[in-house]
């Protein structure tokens, strides 16, 4: 058993801030074990009754008693190491002769701090039976003797100067360093153990924030590559299809030329018929005509004059008409703008689908959709003018669903601060006196508006600065009293947002999180289409663009909730106030 504990414990039974063999254990609330001197110590450094390990924080210094079952193991630890044979622990012994041998010396085994010499087996006997020098402190000897003595008096180095940081002799306490702080060997070595324990938990708790950034990182590179190769494969189908498309529409419209030409030269080749039959009838009036003129009996001449019909005849038409069904002119402005989109892709110039004006509320009576030709033709009702005509944006379609929202200060966080009329809140580092209310956040920097929304169409825009904040939608019931997913929006399948900082931005839903592609912008637009079940994210400035749409059915009245960063803070907008 001796031996088990001395091959199993010097890893079982060494305390995690001097490094050494336990020395009165004890055992804090977490289970860890240290010295009764080492822990203390760490809490009067530290200022804060934590374990160094687990970083476990408790709320008052802990009551610590000795750990009687870790006491006992270390004996026998202890007993177990001087139960070793006198040579074994002899060839360990650092090369040193005795003092006070006279003649031969022996080997020194012991150092005495008293008398300053080393003393071998026998004289160290011979100490313990003098009654005068029975109780001086006898210790091991060092490995290394040079550096145990003292350079200048050629005494063992047995004290410690605190204020020079360097170990002294007992003469140098008396001379060289009488007035500084003076301190025993065991107490200064327990003293800097403390402080490379503390060094090392922070080495450590450094190791893991690392481990952590890195493996995220690695996430990210890895979610980074995923996108890209999805992308790479979507793209080379899109444009796959749009060649096959293209060659469909190219042989269309060749087949649809060919027709064209086929009717229009059937249509002259009647016609010229028709013309060469109309030439035939004029030849021969002419030929009737001039024989007639060339009678010269007068009564032949009247008699055959008035059988002949010499009014003028209808001209007929002989003029083509070409069918204009099929408008050449409209397809060659689809295919020149196609062009134009290609171009712009070959040039990286990509117009996101999202800059388009928001789908409007359908009726029964659909419009009339122009052509392109009719677009580029002035209206008859109109002036011409050589100013065109402004294109409608995307938050000008959204402006007629506005809607005021204000914030609910019995839901607000007690970090968070409400201004001008609860329609702007910020986040501060100082925790307001508020009474206690069921709908408060208590330990999320959250807060939602006063009104649930349902049935109808919503359009409302916020403004944000600082570190990042989220703004979302979430049904009433999200939880409150606590800090997991479930209280958090976006986090949990009851709740819908989009986190916006300065460099970043994505949408979150049901602890999913999807990274937009898309410039962060300090105003954002939230449209709640409830009939047509989608809730869409715009980017307001001088372009409006959107950011991202979830669709999905919702099953109750959807309230608007913000989510603030330290030194962050949200204002709900006016939405007659000019772009920022």
């Amino acid at each position: 058993m001796a031996e088990a504990l001395h091959i199993s414990s010097p890893d079982m039974l060494t305390c995690s801030i001097c490094l050494e063999v336990l020395n009165e254990p004890v055992c804090i609330p977490c289970g860890h074990n240290y010295c009764m001197f080492c822990i203390n110590k760490y809490w009067e450094t530290s200022k804060r009754f934590s374990c160094p390990q687990c970083r476990e924080i408790f709320p008052s210094k802990p009551k610590l008693s000795k750990n009687i079952t870790v006491a006992n193991i270390v004996e026998e630890l202890k007993k177990s190491r001087h139960s070793f044979p006198t040579s074994q622990m002899e060839d360990d012994l650092p090369e040193a002769e005795c003092d006070l041998c006279i003649g031969k010396k022996l080997r020194a085994v012991k150092f005495c701090v008293i008398c300053q010499v080393y003393l071998c087996g026998p004289h160290i006997q011979h100490h313990k039976t003098d009654r005068a020098r029975r109780r001086h402190k006898l210790v091991k000897l060092s490995r290394n003797r040079q550096n145990t003595m003292c350079s200048k008096h050629q005494k063992r180095l047995n004290l410690f100067c605190l204020t020079d940081q360097t170990c002294v002799c007992q003469w140098c306490a008396t001379t060289e360093h009488k007035m500084h702080v003076i301190m025993e060997l065991e107490r200064a070595r327990v003293e800097k153990q403390i402080q490379l324990g503390t060094a090392l938990c922070q080495i450590r708790r450094e190791t893991q924030d690392l481990k952590k950034k890195l493996k995220k990182m690695q996430e990210n590179s890895e979610a980074v590559q995923f996108l890209a190769e999805k992308e790479m494969g979507n793209c080379k189908d899109s444009f796959k299809e749009l060649i096959e498309a293209t060659e469909k529409t190219q042989q269309k419209v060749i087949d649809q030329i060919k027709e064209q030409k086929n009717i229009n030269v059937w249509k002259a080749d009647r016609i010229m018929r028709q013309m060469k039959e109309e030439l035939e009838e004029v030849n021969k009036r002419e030929a009737e005509l001039n024989q007639l003129l060339e009678t010269h009996d007068n009564i032949q001449f009247l008699q055959k004059f008035q059988l002949l019909n010499i009014s003028s005849q209808e001209t007929k038409d002989f003029s083509i008409t070409i069918d204009d069904n099929f408008s050449f002119e409209d397809l060659w402005l689809e295919v020149s703008s196609l062009k134009e989109r290609l171009d712009e892709l070959s040039k990286g110039k990509f117009r996101r689908p999202s800059e388009k004006a928001p789908e409007a509320p359908t009726s029964n009576v659909p419009s009339p959709i122009p052509s392109p030709r009719d677009a580029l033709l002035p209206s008859p009702e109109a002036p011409i003018s050589n100013v065109p005509a402004p294109i409608p944006s995307p938050r000008d379609a959204l402006l007629p669903y506005a809607h005021s929202v204000t914030l609910d200060p019995n839901t607000a966080n007690k970090n968070l601060y409400l201004f001008e009329g609860n329609r702007e809140v910020t986040c501060i580092n100082m925790r307001r006196i508020v009474p206690a209310h069921p709908a408060r956040f208590d330990n999320v920097f959250q807060v939602l508006c006063s009104d649930g929304l349902f049935g109808s169409r919503f359009y409302w825009e916020v403004e944000r600065c600082g570190q990042g904040a989220v703004i979302g939608v979430t049904y009433v019931d999200i939880d409150r009293k606590g800090k997991d997913a479930s209280c958090i929006i976006g986090r949990n399948d009851r709740s819908w947002s989009l986190f916006c900082s300065d460099s970043f931005c994505s949408v979150y839903h049901n602890d999913q999180e999807v990274i937009l592609n898309a410039a962060p912008s300090h105003r954002i637009g939230v449209y709640l289409d409830w009939p047509a079940k989608c809730l869409s994210f715009y980017s307001i400035s001088q372009q409006t663009s959107l950011l991202y749409r979830f669709k999905t059915n919702f099953t109750g009245p959807l309230y608007p909730a913000f989510s603030l960063y330290p030194d962050s803070r949200v204002r709900i907008v006016q939405l007659d106030s000019p772009f920022c």
